[in-house]
């Protein structure tokens, strides 16, 4: 079973580790993963992802609109030979959980289908949100998360493009309504609250964590809980040991520090980034808001 993955790409190169370090680490033998990341030459963090995918195929296009990028990025990867496309964010991490869940779907053959639930993190307020039913307005039925969403071949060639070209924002139900409008359904996975997918807010997401946060319908979990349940401890180890740099509970007392000294956020970010290499993975946090941390 080969499934093509899906990557855009936009910026966040710390993010970006992280995702390839958790895509590496919870593939199992049975399962055979083609990564296929779309890079925009204007991103201004491109020379650091272009580092980061070394290795994986890749597609050049530009960022905006999304949607347009998305499906030129279809096109490309039609040429290309595999079973099953997949959804999947380049701030999205995941547990092994995730292939151990779809298996059955994989080969029972089904056509279209994918999580319910997921888990949020910001990493910069250090929160977690636990949402049900992830982004989806009161009252509608569960839909399938765009996230991990999987789709079969002859689907996606059946009904391509599968976003609106134009658009930046509500890819997963346009295309959504595309899929069910030939007549397919999509097999929605209620994986209620087993630590499968998780979404790393940043600045740049479409999504902000404060739009998660003040739904009524998530609740606030134990960040440290998540933080053990999708490896990220492990990932700061790593990163720390095999690339000279630290960790974001270090570089956030880095900058509270340097906002005493030199009495301005901008100011303490401009003299992390030009004194300390081994923060360099964390230099696209500009809007930090520091009086908001907490250990």
């Amino acid at each position: 079973m080969k499934i093509l993955m899906m990557i855009p790409l936009w910026r966040r190169p710390d993010v970006v580790r992280m995702f390839v370090w958790s895509m590496e680490r919870t593939l199992p033998s049975y399962i055979e993963l083609e990564p296929f990341f779309i890079i925009s030459p204007e991103d201004p963090d491109y020379k650091s992802l272009k580092k980061i995918i070394k290795g994986y195929k890749q597609f050049e296009y530009k960022n905006n609109p999304l949607g347009e990028k998305k499906n030129k990025g279809i096109e490309e990867a039609l040429k290309l030979d595999w079973d099953y496309y997949m959804d999947m964010g380049s701030d999205n991490i995941w547990t092994a959980l995730l292939w151990d869940t779809y298996k059955p779907y994989f080969e029972s053959g089904d056509p279209y289908f994918g999580m319910q639930n997921m888990y949020s993190i910001d990493l910069q307020n250090y929160k977690a949100i636990f949402s049900p039913s992830y982004h989806r307005d009161s009252g509608e039925q569960p839909t399938a998360l765009g996230v991990a969403r999987v789709i079969r071949r002859d689907v996606v060639l059946t009904c391509k493009p599968l976003f609106e070209a134009k658009w930046t924002r509500g890819m997963d139900g346009i295309s959504h309504s595309k899929i069910t409008q030939k007549g397919y359904t999509c097999e929605v996975i209620d994986n209620e609250e087993l630590p499968i997918l998780l979404d790393i807010k940043t600045e740049y997401n479409l999504t902000p964590f404060l739009k998660v946060e003040h739904d009524k319908r998530n609740k606030e979990v134990d960040v440290k809980q998540v933080y053990e349940w999708f490896g990220l401890n492990d990932f700061m180890f790593y990163n720390q040991n095999h690339t000279g740099r630290v960790s974001f509970d270090d570089f956030r007392e880095e900058i509270l520090k340097r906002v005493n000294i030199y009495g301005s956020q901008s100011k303490a970010f401009e003299s992390i980034n030009s004194t300390e290499k081994r923060y360099s993975n964390y230099s696209s946090y500009r809007s930090v808001q520091t009086k908001q941390f907490k250990k």
